[in-house]
Protein backbone atom coordinates (compact mmCIF):
# COMPACT_ATOMS: atom_id res chain seq x y z
CA UNK A 1 0.00 0.00 0.00
CA UNK A 2 1.87 3.13 -1.01
CA UNK A 3 -0.85 5.71 0.61
CA UNK A 4 -2.09 5.61 3.83
CA UNK A 5 -4.88 7.74 5.68
CA UNK A 6 -3.49 10.16 7.87
CA UNK A 7 -4.38 11.24 11.56
CA UNK A 8 -6.04 14.52 11.89
CA UNK A 9 -3.98 15.74 14.56
CA UNK A 10 -1.18 13.03 15.00
CA UNK A 11 -2.66 11.22 18.09
CA UNK A 12 -1.61 8.26 18.28
CA UNK A 13 -4.74 6.68 20.13
CA UNK A 14 -6.72 8.66 16.75
CA UNK A 15 -7.97 6.11 13.58
CA UNK A 16 -4.60 6.48 12.01
CA UNK A 17 -5.60 3.88 9.34
CA UNK A 18 -9.83 4.84 9.07
CA UNK A 19 -11.37 2.25 10.94
CA UNK A 20 -9.70 0.78 14.06
CA UNK A 21 -11.27 -2.48 13.16
CA UNK A 22 -9.40 -3.05 10.22
CA UNK A 23 -6.30 -1.98 11.57
CA UNK A 24 -6.56 -4.54 14.19
CA UNK A 25 -7.91 -7.72 12.35
CA UNK A 26 -5.41 -7.00 9.37
CA UNK A 27 -3.70 -10.09 8.55
CA UNK A 28 -0.38 -7.55 7.32
CA UNK A 29 2.05 -6.14 9.71
CA UNK A 30 0.79 -2.59 10.17
CA UNK A 31 2.58 0.43 12.10
CA UNK A 32 3.38 4.15 12.57
CA UNK A 33 7.06 4.87 13.27
CA UNK A 34 8.35 8.19 14.73
CA UNK A 35 10.96 10.45 13.02
CA UNK A 36 12.36 9.73 17.03
CA UNK A 37 13.38 5.79 15.41
CA UNK A 38 10.20 4.48 17.99
CA UNK A 39 7.14 2.81 17.44
CA UNK A 40 4.03 4.81 17.83
CA UNK A 41 1.69 2.32 17.28
CA UNK A 42 1.31 -1.37 16.12
CA UNK A 43 -1.40 -4.12 15.11
CA UNK A 44 -1.92 -7.46 16.72
CA UNK A 45 0.10 -9.35 13.76
CA UNK A 46 3.93 -8.06 14.79
CA UNK A 47 3.01 -10.11 17.99
CA UNK A 48 2.10 -13.38 16.47
CA UNK A 49 4.96 -13.20 14.40
CA UNK A 50 7.81 -11.79 16.41
CA UNK A 51 6.95 -13.43 20.00
CA UNK A 52 6.83 -9.94 21.37
CA UNK A 53 4.28 -7.64 23.40
CA UNK A 54 3.50 -4.43 21.72
CA UNK A 55 4.67 -2.80 24.67
CA UNK A 56 8.15 -4.59 24.70
CA UNK A 57 8.25 -3.64 20.98
CA UNK A 58 7.63 0.03 21.23
CA UNK A 59 9.94 0.69 23.99
CA UNK A 60 12.76 -0.12 22.89
CA UNK A 61 14.13 1.81 18.92
CA UNK A 62 12.94 -0.05 16.15
CA UNK A 63 16.53 -0.26 14.98
CA UNK A 64 17.27 -2.37 18.10
CA UNK A 65 15.24 -5.20 16.36
CA UNK A 66 16.83 -4.96 13.24
CA UNK A 67 18.94 -7.56 11.93
CA UNK A 68 22.49 -6.21 12.27
CA UNK A 69 23.66 -6.70 8.37
CA UNK A 70 20.05 -4.67 7.53
CA UNK A 71 20.71 -1.84 9.80
CA UNK A 72 22.75 0.56 7.49
CA UNK A 73 20.47 -0.09 4.58
CA UNK A 74 17.23 0.76 6.81
CA UNK A 75 18.56 3.95 8.45
CA UNK A 76 19.49 5.09 4.72
CA UNK A 77 16.00 4.75 3.55
CA UNK A 78 14.99 6.72 7.26
CA UNK A 79 16.88 9.22 6.17
CA UNK A 80 15.07 9.64 2.52
CA UNK A 81 11.49 9.44 4.13
CA UNK A 82 12.16 12.08 6.65
CA UNK A 83 12.85 14.59 4.00
CA UNK A 84 9.76 13.17 2.20
CA UNK A 85 10.88 11.05 -0.66
CA UNK A 86 9.95 8.24 -2.05
CA UNK A 87 11.60 4.47 -1.31
CA UNK A 88 11.43 0.90 -3.30
CA UNK A 89 10.20 -1.25 -0.99
CA UNK A 90 12.61 -2.77 1.45
CA UNK A 91 13.41 -5.82 2.48
CA UNK A 92 14.94 -6.70 5.47
CA UNK A 93 14.90 -8.78 8.74
CA UNK A 94 13.69 -8.46 12.79
CA UNK A 95 14.17 -10.51 15.09
CA UNK A 96 11.53 -12.49 17.26
CA UNK A 97 11.51 -13.05 21.07
CA UNK A 98 13.34 -16.43 20.19
CA UNK A 99 15.96 -15.24 18.42
CA UNK A 100 15.50 -16.16 15.18
CA UNK A 101 14.70 -13.54 12.31
CA UNK A 102 11.90 -13.04 10.03
CA UNK A 103 11.97 -11.48 6.54
CA UNK A 104 9.54 -8.48 5.66
CA UNK A 105 8.83 -6.56 2.43
CA UNK A 106 8.07 -2.75 3.18
CA UNK A 107 5.67 -0.36 1.76
CA UNK A 108 5.96 3.32 3.81
CA UNK A 109 5.18 6.48 3.29
CA UNK A 110 5.97 8.80 5.81
CA UNK A 111 4.26 12.80 6.83
CA UNK A 112 7.31 14.69 7.24
CA UNK A 113 5.11 17.72 9.07
CA UNK A 114 3.97 15.23 11.57
CA UNK A 115 6.95 13.58 11.59
CA UNK A 116 5.54 10.63 11.30
CA UNK A 117 6.03 7.11 8.90
CA UNK A 118 3.11 4.97 8.22
CA UNK A 119 4.28 1.60 6.93
CA UNK A 120 2.19 -2.40 5.85
CA UNK A 121 5.04 -5.05 6.36
CA UNK A 122 4.72 -8.23 4.72
CA UNK A 123 6.44 -11.19 6.36
CA UNK A 124 8.12 -13.04 3.21
CA UNK A 125 10.00 -15.87 5.33
CA UNK A 126 8.67 -18.88 3.24
CA UNK A 127 9.47 -16.63 0.26
CA UNK A 128 12.67 -16.33 1.25
CA UNK A 129 13.08 -19.84 2.20
CA UNK A 130 11.70 -21.05 -1.08
CA UNK A 131 14.30 -18.81 -3.00
CA UNK A 132 17.12 -20.16 -1.03
CA UNK A 133 16.05 -23.75 -1.64
CA UNK A 134 15.19 -23.04 -5.40
CA UNK A 135 18.80 -21.21 -5.96
CA UNK A 136 20.55 -24.10 -4.26
CA UNK A 137 18.57 -26.88 -6.20
CA UNK A 138 19.52 -24.57 -9.49
CA UNK A 139 23.27 -24.59 -8.50
CA UNK A 140 23.20 -28.09 -7.77
CA UNK A 141 21.79 -28.84 -11.50
CA UNK A 142 24.37 -26.49 -12.87
CA UNK A 143 26.50 -28.55 -11.40
CA UNK A 144 25.31 -31.89 -12.28
CA UNK A 145 24.44 -30.78 -15.51
CA UNK A 146 28.44 -29.33 -16.08
CA UNK A 147 29.71 -32.84 -14.53
CA UNK A 148 28.01 -35.41 -16.81
CA UNK A 149 29.30 -36.64 -19.81
CA UNK A 150 26.58 -36.60 -21.96
CA UNK A 151 25.10 -33.64 -23.77
CA UNK A 152 22.30 -32.07 -22.15
CA UNK A 153 19.86 -29.56 -24.06
CA UNK A 154 16.88 -27.89 -22.82
CA UNK A 155 13.87 -26.58 -24.76
CA UNK A 156 10.94 -24.21 -23.85
CA UNK A 157 7.56 -25.13 -25.03
CA UNK A 158 7.83 -23.52 -28.93
CA UNK A 159 11.03 -26.05 -29.17
CA UNK A 160 13.64 -22.93 -29.12
CA UNK A 161 16.97 -23.46 -26.73
CA UNK A 162 16.92 -23.13 -23.27
CA UNK A 163 19.92 -23.34 -21.82
CA UNK A 164 23.06 -26.61 -22.72
CA UNK A 165 25.53 -27.62 -20.82
CA UNK A 166 29.20 -27.78 -21.95
CA UNK A 167 29.55 -31.55 -23.39
CA UNK A 168 26.48 -30.47 -25.61
CA UNK A 169 28.75 -27.19 -26.87
CA UNK A 170 31.58 -29.50 -27.44
CA UNK A 171 29.22 -32.06 -29.41
CA UNK A 172 27.08 -29.75 -31.30
CA UNK A 173 29.68 -27.00 -31.93
CA UNK A 174 27.34 -24.54 -30.43
CA UNK A 175 28.16 -22.28 -27.02
CA UNK A 176 25.14 -21.77 -24.93
CA UNK A 177 24.88 -18.21 -25.81
CA UNK A 178 24.87 -18.76 -29.71
CA UNK A 179 22.03 -21.47 -29.33
CA UNK A 180 19.69 -20.02 -26.61
CA UNK A 181 16.56 -18.95 -28.20
CA UNK A 182 17.20 -20.24 -31.69
CA UNK A 183 15.23 -23.76 -33.06
CA UNK A 184 16.43 -26.88 -31.46
CA UNK A 185 16.32 -28.35 -35.17
CA UNK A 186 19.13 -26.03 -36.23
CA UNK A 187 21.51 -26.53 -33.16
CA UNK A 188 20.82 -30.66 -32.86
CA UNK A 189 20.68 -31.69 -36.77
CA UNK A 190 20.02 -35.60 -36.92
CA UNK A 191 20.61 -37.62 -39.79
CA UNK A 192 19.64 -41.33 -39.82
CA UNK A 193 22.70 -43.57 -41.28
CA UNK A 194 23.82 -46.92 -40.00
CA UNK A 195 23.31 -48.62 -36.89
CA UNK A 196 23.35 -44.91 -35.03
CA UNK A 197 21.53 -41.95 -35.85
CA UNK A 198 24.57 -39.12 -36.17
CA UNK A 199 24.70 -35.66 -34.51
CA UNK A 200 25.94 -33.07 -37.53
CA UNK A 201 27.70 -30.59 -35.92
CA UNK A 202 28.18 -27.00 -36.83
CA UNK A 203 30.92 -27.69 -38.90
CA UNK A 204 29.53 -30.45 -40.82
CA UNK A 205 31.16 -33.38 -38.49
CA UNK A 206 28.91 -36.41 -38.15
CA UNK A 207 29.30 -37.95 -34.94
CA UNK A 208 26.75 -41.42 -33.91
CA UNK A 209 24.90 -41.03 -31.06
CA UNK A 210 22.56 -42.75 -28.87
CA UNK A 211 19.78 -40.08 -27.55
CA UNK A 212 16.65 -39.99 -25.43
CA UNK A 213 13.85 -36.94 -25.16
CA UNK A 214 11.77 -36.34 -22.19
CA UNK A 215 9.02 -33.86 -21.63
CA UNK A 216 8.70 -30.81 -18.93
CA UNK A 217 5.50 -30.64 -17.29
CA UNK A 218 4.10 -28.03 -15.38
CA UNK A 219 2.27 -29.20 -12.31
CA UNK A 220 -0.81 -29.05 -14.21
CA UNK A 221 0.55 -31.29 -16.47
CA UNK A 222 0.91 -28.51 -19.14
CA UNK A 223 3.94 -29.31 -21.57
CA UNK A 224 6.29 -26.39 -20.67
CA UNK A 225 9.61 -27.76 -23.17
CA UNK A 226 11.66 -30.58 -23.04
CA UNK A 227 15.20 -31.95 -22.35
CA UNK A 228 17.26 -34.10 -24.32
CA UNK A 229 20.22 -36.12 -23.45
CA UNK A 230 22.73 -37.65 -25.81
CA UNK A 231 26.01 -39.38 -26.10
CA UNK A 232 28.63 -39.60 -28.71
CA UNK A 233 28.88 -43.14 -29.51
CA UNK A 234 32.21 -42.64 -31.64
CA UNK A 235 34.09 -44.88 -28.96
CA UNK A 236 31.80 -47.48 -28.54
CA UNK A 237 31.27 -48.13 -32.27
CA UNK A 238 34.40 -48.45 -33.18
CA UNK A 239 35.25 -50.52 -30.54
CA UNK A 240 32.19 -52.56 -31.45
CA UNK A 241 34.26 -52.84 -34.98
CA UNK A 242 37.14 -53.77 -33.22
CA UNK A 243 35.60 -56.46 -31.65
CA UNK A 244 33.49 -57.85 -34.92
CA UNK A 245 37.07 -57.87 -36.43
CA UNK A 246 38.14 -59.75 -34.22
CA UNK A 247 35.85 -62.34 -34.23
CA UNK A 248 35.81 -62.76 -37.89
CA UNK A 249 40.04 -62.94 -37.70
CA UNK A 250 38.87 -65.89 -34.25
CA UNK A 251 36.53 -67.70 -36.52
CA UNK A 252 38.35 -67.69 -39.84
CA UNK A 253 41.26 -69.11 -36.88
CA UNK A 254 39.13 -71.84 -36.50
CA UNK A 255 38.49 -72.62 -39.44
CA UNK A 256 42.32 -73.15 -41.08
CA UNK A 257 42.71 -74.97 -37.80
CA UNK A 258 39.96 -77.63 -38.74
CA UNK A 259 41.24 -77.66 -41.91
CA UNK A 260 44.49 -78.80 -40.51
CA UNK A 261 42.58 -81.91 -39.37
CA UNK A 262 41.02 -82.18 -42.55
CA UNK A 263 43.98 -81.69 -45.41
CA UNK A 264 44.21 -85.02 -44.81
CA UNK A 265 41.31 -86.23 -45.92
CA UNK A 266 40.30 -83.77 -48.62
CA UNK A 267 43.97 -84.72 -50.36
CA UNK A 268 42.66 -87.88 -50.45
CA UNK A 269 39.51 -87.32 -51.93
CA UNK A 270 40.77 -84.53 -54.56
CA UNK A 271 43.50 -87.76 -55.37
CA UNK A 272 41.67 -90.96 -55.59
CA UNK A 273 39.28 -88.98 -58.66
CA UNK A 274 42.09 -86.90 -60.16
CA UNK A 275 43.96 -90.24 -60.70
CA UNK A 276 41.25 -91.92 -62.73
CA UNK A 277 40.24 -88.37 -64.22
CA UNK A 278 43.65 -88.43 -65.79
CA UNK A 279 43.80 -92.16 -66.57
CA UNK A 280 40.75 -92.44 -68.49
CA UNK A 281 42.28 -89.25 -70.17
CA UNK A 282 45.22 -90.54 -71.40
CA UNK A 283 43.10 -93.54 -72.68
CA UNK A 284 40.53 -91.75 -74.02
CA UNK A 285 43.05 -90.23 -76.44
CA UNK A 286 44.49 -93.12 -77.38
CA UNK A 287 41.75 -94.75 -78.76
CA UNK A 288 40.21 -91.61 -80.46
CA UNK A 289 41.87 -92.56 -83.39
CA UNK A 290 40.79 -96.33 -83.00
CA UNK A 291 37.47 -96.00 -82.67
CA UNK A 292 36.68 -97.73 -79.49
CA UNK A 293 33.45 -97.53 -78.29
CA UNK A 294 34.20 -97.47 -74.73
CA UNK A 295 35.01 -94.02 -74.98
CA UNK A 296 31.94 -92.10 -74.31
CA UNK A 297 31.63 -94.77 -70.64
CA UNK A 298 35.60 -92.96 -70.08
CA UNK A 299 34.29 -89.36 -70.89
CA UNK A 300 31.56 -90.04 -68.67
CA UNK A 301 33.77 -91.07 -66.17
CA UNK A 302 36.04 -88.46 -66.44
CA UNK A 303 33.39 -86.21 -66.11
CA UNK A 304 31.83 -87.36 -63.13
CA UNK A 305 35.98 -87.04 -61.42
CA UNK A 306 36.24 -83.88 -62.63
CA UNK A 307 32.65 -82.90 -60.77
CA UNK A 308 33.51 -84.22 -57.51
CA UNK A 309 36.47 -82.41 -57.93
CA UNK A 310 34.44 -79.21 -58.81
CA UNK A 311 31.99 -79.69 -55.38
CA UNK A 312 34.85 -80.48 -53.13
CA UNK A 313 37.04 -77.45 -54.13
CA UNK A 314 33.45 -75.73 -54.06
CA UNK A 315 32.98 -76.76 -50.42
CA UNK A 316 36.74 -75.78 -49.73
CA UNK A 317 35.81 -71.80 -50.95
CA UNK A 318 32.98 -71.76 -49.19
CA UNK A 319 34.39 -73.04 -46.32
CA UNK A 320 37.47 -70.50 -46.09
CA UNK A 321 35.78 -67.52 -47.28
CA UNK A 322 36.81 -65.08 -45.18
CA UNK A 323 34.11 -61.76 -45.17
CA UNK A 324 32.01 -60.04 -42.81
CA UNK A 325 28.51 -62.21 -42.36
CA UNK A 326 26.73 -62.16 -45.19
CA UNK A 327 23.22 -63.54 -44.74
CA UNK A 328 20.52 -64.71 -47.28
CA UNK A 329 17.39 -67.37 -47.47
CA UNK A 330 19.15 -70.71 -47.91
CA UNK A 331 18.34 -74.31 -48.07
CA UNK A 332 19.85 -75.98 -45.04
CA UNK A 333 20.08 -79.51 -46.15
CA UNK A 334 22.60 -78.39 -49.29
CA UNK A 335 24.60 -76.83 -46.30
CA UNK A 336 24.58 -80.31 -44.41
CA UNK A 337 25.85 -81.88 -47.81
CA UNK A 338 28.79 -79.97 -48.18
CA UNK A 339 29.97 -80.47 -44.57
CA UNK A 340 29.70 -83.98 -45.04
CA UNK A 341 31.80 -84.03 -48.11
CA UNK A 342 34.59 -82.39 -46.31
CA UNK A 343 34.10 -84.09 -42.68
CA UNK A 344 34.09 -87.63 -44.45
CA UNK A 345 37.73 -88.71 -44.54
CA UNK A 346 37.16 -88.41 -40.34
CA UNK A 347 34.00 -89.86 -40.44
CA UNK A 348 34.72 -93.25 -42.56
CA UNK A 349 37.16 -94.57 -40.07
CA UNK A 350 34.95 -94.68 -37.21
CA UNK A 351 31.52 -94.63 -37.78
CA UNK A 352 28.47 -95.14 -40.38
CA UNK A 353 26.89 -92.07 -41.96
CA UNK A 354 23.49 -92.10 -41.18
CA UNK A 355 20.76 -89.27 -43.04
CA UNK A 356 17.39 -88.93 -41.03
CA UNK A 357 16.06 -86.54 -42.74
CA UNK A 358 12.68 -84.79 -42.48
CA UNK A 359 10.99 -81.34 -44.24
CA UNK A 360 12.51 -78.32 -42.58
CA UNK A 361 12.34 -74.57 -43.47
CA UNK A 362 14.74 -72.64 -45.21
CA UNK A 363 16.70 -70.35 -42.46
CA UNK A 364 17.92 -66.71 -42.37
CA UNK A 365 22.18 -67.64 -42.51
CA UNK A 366 25.37 -66.99 -43.60
CA UNK A 367 26.35 -70.15 -45.57
CA UNK A 368 30.01 -70.59 -44.97
CA UNK A 369 29.37 -70.40 -41.37
CA UNK A 370 26.57 -72.67 -41.02
CA UNK A 371 29.28 -75.18 -42.73
CA UNK A 372 31.85 -74.37 -40.06
CA UNK A 373 29.21 -74.95 -37.76
CA UNK A 374 28.18 -78.85 -38.91
CA UNK A 375 31.66 -79.42 -39.91
CA UNK A 376 33.03 -78.88 -36.21
CA UNK A 377 29.93 -80.66 -35.22
CA UNK A 378 30.91 -83.76 -37.61
CA UNK A 379 34.48 -83.90 -36.77
CA UNK A 380 34.11 -83.48 -32.94
CA UNK A 381 31.55 -86.37 -33.31
CA UNK A 382 34.02 -88.65 -35.43
CA UNK A 383 36.34 -88.16 -32.74
CA UNK A 384 34.67 -89.15 -29.59
CA UNK A 385 34.73 -91.97 -31.44
CA UNK A 386 37.96 -94.71 -31.70
CA UNK A 387 38.83 -95.78 -35.15
CA UNK A 388 38.71 -99.44 -36.68
CA UNK A 389 35.37 -100.45 -35.13
CA UNK A 390 33.22 -98.84 -38.07
CA UNK A 391 29.91 -101.09 -38.38
CA UNK A 392 29.17 -101.19 -34.72
CA UNK A 393 29.65 -96.34 -34.25
CA UNK A 394 27.01 -94.65 -35.72
CA UNK A 395 26.66 -91.10 -36.75
CA UNK A 396 23.53 -90.04 -37.30
CA UNK A 397 22.16 -86.73 -38.64
CA UNK A 398 18.38 -85.97 -38.32
CA UNK A 399 16.26 -83.11 -39.25
CA UNK A 400 12.95 -81.92 -38.40
CA UNK A 401 11.07 -79.17 -38.11
CA UNK A 402 9.47 -78.06 -34.08
CA UNK A 403 6.61 -77.37 -33.05
CA UNK A 404 7.58 -73.77 -33.28
CA UNK A 405 8.46 -73.78 -37.07
CA UNK A 406 11.95 -73.99 -36.87
CA UNK A 407 14.11 -76.13 -38.34
CA UNK A 408 16.51 -78.44 -35.90
CA UNK A 409 19.34 -80.21 -36.99
CA UNK A 410 20.84 -83.22 -34.55
CA UNK A 411 24.01 -84.57 -34.98
CA UNK A 412 23.91 -88.17 -33.06
CA UNK A 413 26.90 -89.90 -32.29
CA UNK A 414 27.84 -93.31 -30.54
CA UNK A 415 31.05 -92.03 -29.26
CA UNK A 416 32.52 -91.65 -25.39
CA UNK A 417 30.07 -88.74 -24.28
CA UNK A 418 30.78 -85.93 -22.15
CA UNK A 419 31.35 -86.26 -18.46
CA UNK A 420 28.24 -84.81 -16.30
CA UNK A 421 30.87 -82.63 -14.94
CA UNK A 422 32.02 -81.26 -18.20
CA UNK A 423 28.68 -80.39 -19.58
CA UNK A 424 28.18 -76.75 -17.98
CA UNK A 425 31.41 -75.08 -19.88
CA UNK A 426 31.45 -77.44 -23.21
CA UNK A 427 30.75 -74.17 -25.16
CA UNK A 428 33.40 -72.13 -22.81
CA UNK A 429 36.38 -70.62 -25.39
CA UNK A 430 39.66 -73.47 -25.03
CA UNK A 431 37.52 -75.96 -22.65
CA UNK A 432 38.16 -78.91 -24.61
CA UNK A 433 37.60 -82.57 -23.31
CA UNK A 434 40.10 -84.42 -26.02
CA UNK A 435 43.65 -85.22 -25.27
CA UNK A 436 46.19 -82.57 -25.98
CA UNK A 437 47.35 -81.46 -28.81
CA UNK A 438 43.86 -82.50 -30.53
CA UNK A 439 41.52 -79.52 -31.11
CA UNK A 440 42.03 -75.61 -30.19
CA UNK A 441 38.99 -75.33 -27.47
CA UNK A 442 37.33 -72.89 -29.47
CA UNK A 443 35.52 -75.27 -31.60
CA UNK A 444 32.16 -75.44 -30.09
CA UNK A 445 32.40 -71.67 -28.31
CA UNK A 446 32.72 -70.12 -31.96
CA UNK A 447 29.79 -72.49 -33.61
CA UNK A 448 27.22 -71.32 -30.63
CA UNK A 449 28.61 -68.02 -31.11
CA UNK A 450 27.67 -68.42 -34.83
CA UNK A 451 24.43 -69.58 -34.28
CA UNK A 452 23.46 -67.69 -31.63
CA UNK A 453 23.92 -64.71 -34.12
CA UNK A 454 21.60 -66.48 -36.53
CA UNK A 455 18.73 -65.87 -33.97
CA UNK A 456 19.45 -69.93 -33.06
CA UNK A 457 20.48 -72.03 -30.40
CA UNK A 458 22.89 -74.31 -30.07
CA UNK A 459 22.40 -77.38 -27.22
CA UNK A 460 24.15 -80.41 -26.20
CA UNK A 461 22.73 -84.12 -24.63
CA UNK A 462 25.31 -86.11 -23.45
CA UNK A 463 26.58 -88.51 -20.65
CA UNK A 464 29.94 -90.83 -20.40
CA UNK A 465 29.65 -93.80 -22.14
CA UNK A 466 26.22 -92.79 -23.92
CA UNK A 467 27.37 -90.82 -26.82
CA UNK A 468 26.22 -87.25 -27.54
CA UNK A 469 23.74 -85.15 -28.98
CA UNK A 470 24.15 -81.63 -30.80
CA UNK A 471 21.41 -79.63 -31.69
CA UNK A 472 21.00 -76.78 -33.64
CA UNK A 473 17.83 -74.91 -33.48
CA UNK A 474 16.81 -72.00 -36.42
CA UNK A 475 14.03 -70.11 -36.79
CA UNK A 476 12.11 -70.17 -40.20
CA UNK A 477 13.00 -67.30 -42.84
CA UNK A 478 10.36 -64.92 -43.16
CA UNK A 479 8.08 -64.84 -46.54
CA UNK A 480 7.77 -62.27 -48.35
CA UNK A 481 3.76 -61.69 -46.42
CA UNK A 482 5.64 -61.80 -42.88
CA UNK A 483 5.16 -64.84 -41.75
CA UNK A 484 7.61 -68.06 -41.34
Amino acid sequence: MEQSSRDSDGAPGDRDFGDAEFFEMSLDHLCVAGFDGYWKRLNPSWTRTLGWTIEELMSRPLIEFCHPDDRAAVLDARSLLFVGLPIAPPRNRYRCKDGSYRWFEWRSVSNVERQLVYAIARDITADKEAERVRQELTESLEATLNSIAEGVISTRADSTVARMNPIAERLTGWTSAEAVGKPLDEIFRLLEEGSHPHLVARDGTKLPIAFSRSPLKTAEGNVSGAVLVFRDMTAEKQAREAQERMQRQLILADRLASLGTLAAGIAHEINNPLAYVLANLELLVGQIESGDADRVQMAREALEGGERIRKIVRSLKTFCRAEEERRSVIEVRPVIEQSINMAMNEIRHRARLVKDYLPIPRVDADESRLVQVFVNLLVNAAQAIPEGNTENNEIRIVTFTNEAGQAVIEIHDTGEGIPETAMPRIFDPFFTTKPIGVGTGLGLSICHGIVSGMDGKLTAESGAGRGTVLRVVLPAAATPNGGP
